[in-house]
């Protein structure tokens, strides 16, 4: 099984369906993608929302996948 994480919204685009997440215990910012919401038909993304997700990259790039609001779903 793969580990979740936790971290917050810290900037959210809605126009372009992209943000980034501080996570939780530090690290640096994650870039995120509207298609990684696991609920992508009924999803409301703030700043300052917590989520849960799984450490993905991409082009070597370290990203958030499979993307959760913490708590349960959306």
């Amino acid at each position: 099984m793969t580990e979740r994480l936790s971290g917050r919204v810290v900037h959210w685009n809605e126009d372009r369906g992209y943000g980034f997440i501080w996570p939780t215990g530090g690290g640096g910012k994650l870039f995120f993608h509207r298609t990684d919401l696991e609920s992508a038909e009924i999803f409301e993304v703030q700043r300052g929302d917590e989520l849960t997700f799984v450490l993905g990259s991409r082009n070597d790039k370290p990203l958030a996948l499979e993307i959760e609001k913490a708590g349960g779903g959306w």
